[in-house]
């Protein structure tokens, strides 16, 4: 059998799927039961010194693949593949075994870096990826390598077995190191042991220190005038604070408050609305540690007005006092980019993924013209027909492979006063403008206006007017190099990039939170982590309700949310939902009600490969405009036919007082079960249909609120969302 080699371009899809099978994330594949055939694809991180055996990776987990598949021998460290095969488990080890098709994408591949652990955080999450252990000694310092097992020892006590595979290692009779080294392994598995499979020379660094800082330097107690810095090593020891206001140049030192292996310094004296890097030294005796170089912003003076715009009307009869959202028209939210624009006084930059509206970018050409400097990054893929012919400002395409996704521009970054940064879901297109369901927001703050224009320079290489091809950075190339707390007019806000800064991380978390109750409404929904994650809430008892639009994608969470009593419904054809929020115990002040919001789908894509921009505000009054129109949107599509798997029904009215009934669009006149439950998966009725007679459904005696039917007949089932007042 001869290798296939096939060199894949990848569509500019939001999902990792191909056309030919579903493909799904290795993290995705270890869910799957054994037994079980799939596809991944990942990076391998292994030769032939671990014998026939290769691992692999992806952005989301490893695996390991063995047996059946000859091919698997030709594979070298760095190659992209996609792997087929069957997932057993052997001696606790997930694998592909046998493999049973291989196809290699592209080879010589930076292969993934490692996860940096102690010996202690070993577990499951990290299985067959790449990990990196710092200041480790070997019990048989100064022998010689054999086929084996070596134990280990870190700092902090921990041991683990370091394993030489196979005689073809290269390591084989060389000697064991005398010194602390930083190791670089695979994590593998042998029944209830973990080992690290050790490869080549290189996975051998020699440790620069063995006292080292455990927890990176985050911020507390924000303010216009400084910050508190914390951080942890893993002994106690003696530490100092670097920083300035580049991160070139950390020419300021103030000495850390310890207090065992935690440390505070307070930053004073500071800018209001400037942005100062840090870095953590912390000693103990002649071991030094250094942290990474962390940037964090001070709380600006700008107004910190928080705009919210919907481009379709809401429900203002959602709680909140008379709160309303400053535009619900196409209108409204076109005149306000439009305004941003027309009064900018000295910069634009701008990160939008497609553009068709030329009476926005002929805004930016007179903004050009009266001597405000524009610079636009464009999607390298997508269709911006109102850039071309080339405007009067300068665009650079980018993220050539996947999507530069991101929707958002900066006004004038470096006024107090007059700085902008617009952000949501909405592409500055007709039908996002005028017929899809969008949110944006627009937010005067010059700390978030100087995060937002560090990300574009990222994207345009340097800071000057002109980009720069050689240095531009997109994707997986970026760096996680920009505050990520702010407080904005008294509201804490949060802001993200992708895939740097592990958005979907920070996403989970805010699901995490959810107390009372959670609403999601979303163009694309299959990490199925948050999908877990909303279905765990759900069973805690919080009210979780949803909106999907593209709920038959390959890998949605759709069914799975249904199944497990989520109040999740589709959306149809058109006006596409093209919004990526969630809100989170809106009415519930006591809570933290919180919204996440940007151009980040819930998609491995997004969180992985793609440019996305993604903001989380605390507070009150955002909750409430954001379920204003999550309940506008949920009790609309109500009204409109719903797919479940082999039906297809709508019903009538929605909301409904005393009865509803409901039909299918194809020739249905057997019996039918109706069982009624709510959002937090309570059953309150059931009641039968016989053949040919016309369902009508006693709802009366319901309490008011959102509820399912679940529709059973011999043709399927399907559940269809309604409201009773």
């Amino acid at each position: 059998m001869r290798i296939s080699i096939t060199l894949i371009f990848l569509a500019n899809l939001f999902l990792p799927t191909s056309s030919f099978s579903q493909v799904f994330t290795i993290a995705g594949a270890r869910q799957q039961a054994l037994n079980s055939t799939v596809t991944v694809r990942g990076i391998v991180t292994n030769g032939a010194e671990l014998g026939t055996i290769r691992y692999l990776q992806d952005g989301t987990a490893g695996i390991a693949a063995f047996g059946g598949n000859a091919d698997l021998n030709a594979l070298k460290p760095g190659d992209s593949v996609e792997i087929t095969g069957v997932l057993k488990s052997y001696l606790n080890l997930l694998e592909f075994s046998p493999v049973t098709k291989i196809t290699l994408i592209s080879s010589q591949n930076p292969l993934p870096a490692a996860k940096k652990l102690t010996i202690a955080n070993i577990t499951e999450d990290f299985e067959s990826q790449l990990i990196e252990v710092n200041c480790v000694n070997f019990e048989e310092a100064g022998m010689l390598f054999d086929v084996g097992n070596h134990l280990i020892r870190d700092t902090e006590g921990g041991t683990i077995n370091a394993r030489i595979a196979t005689a073809a290692s290269p390591l084989l009779n060389t000697n064991i190191p005398e010194e602390s080294v930083k190791l670089t392994a695979i994590l593998s598995q042998f029944q209830s042991q973990y080992q690290l499979l050790v490869r080549d020379f290189p996975d051998f660094q020699l440790a620069s220190n063995c006292f080292y800082i455990s927890k990176q330097p985050f911020q507390t107690d924000l303010s216009a005038a400084g910050f508190v810095v914390n951080w942890q090593t893993n002994l106690p020891g003696f530490a100092v604070l670097k920083y300035g206001d580049n991160p070139n140049n950390l020419s300021q030192e103030i000495q850390a408050t310890p207090n065992g292996i935690n440390y505070t310094a307070n930053l004073t004296g500071l800018t209001p609305g400037k942005i100062y890097w840090t870095q953590a030294i912390a000693t103990k005796g002649l071991e030094k540690s250094t942290s990474d170089v962390v940037p964090f912003a001070t709380v600006s003076s700008s107004s910190g007005q928080i705009l919210v715009f919907f481009n379709h009307d809401v429900d203002l009869s959602t709680g909140g006092g008379g709160i309303a959202p400053v535009g619900q028209t196409p209108t409204e939210i076109l005149n306000a980019i439009l305004d941003k624009i027309n009064n900018a006084e000295k910069t634009i930059d701008v990160a939008l993924y497609n553009n068709d509206r030329s009476q926005i970018t002929n805004a930016l050409k007179a903004a050009q013209t009266r001597g405000v400097r524009v610079r636009y990054v464009a999607a390298f893929k997508a269709s911006s027909p109102a850039l071309d012919p080339p405007p009067n400002f300068p665009v650079i395409y980018g993220n050539e492979f996947n999507l530069m996704h991101n929707k958002f521009m900066v006004v004038d970054a470096d006024s107090p006063d007059k700085s902008w940064v617009l952000s949501g879901s909405m592409n500055w297109t007709n039908q996002n403008i005028n017929q899809d369901f969008n949110n944006s927001l627009f937010i005067q703050d010059q700390s978030l206006a100087r995060t937002y224009q560090i990300e574009f320079e990222e994207m345009w290489g340097n800071s000057g007017d002109q980009p720069d091809t050689i240095n531009a950075k997109f994707g997986s190339g970026k760096t996680d190099n920009t505050p990520h707390r702010f407080i904005i007019g008294g509201v804490p806000v949060e802001s993200y990039f992708s895939p740097s800064d592990q958005t979907n991380t920070q996403i989970r978390r805010v699901l995490e939170s959810a107390d009372d109750n959670l609403q999601f409404s979303l163009l694309v929904f299959t990490k199925n982590d948050l999908g877990d994650a909303v279905v765990a809430r759900h069973a805690a008892g919080v009210s979780c309700r949803g909106i999907i639009d593209n709920w038959n994608d390959s890998g949605s969470e759709f069914q799975h949310l249904i199944n497990n009593g989520v109040g999740v419904i589709s959306d149809q054809p058109a006006p596409i939902v093209h919004h990526k929020y969630v809100v989170v115990d809106a009415l519930k002040p006591d809570s933290d009600p919180t919204v996440e919001t940007g151009s980040h789908n819930w998609s491995v894509s997004a969180e992985t490969v793609n440019d996305e921009n993604t903001l989380i505000l605390h507070d009150e009054t955002i909750a409430v405009l954001y379920l204003q129109e999550f309940n506008k949107r949920y009790v609309d599509l109500n009204t409109a036919t719903q797919s479940s798997e082999n039906l297809q029904v709508s019903i009538f009215p929605n909301p409904a007082r005393t009865t509803l009934t409901f039909d299918f669009l194809e020739k249905n006149e057997g019996q039918k079960r109706v069982e009624i439950w709510d959002a937090t998966g309570k059953k309150f009725d059931t009641q039968h249909f016989p053949a040919g007679a016309k369902p009508l459904v006693r709802v009366a005696d319901l309490p008011d609120g959102f509820y399912f039917l679940k529709i059973f007949t011999r043709d399927g089932f399907a559940a269809v969302s309604f409201q009773k007042i």
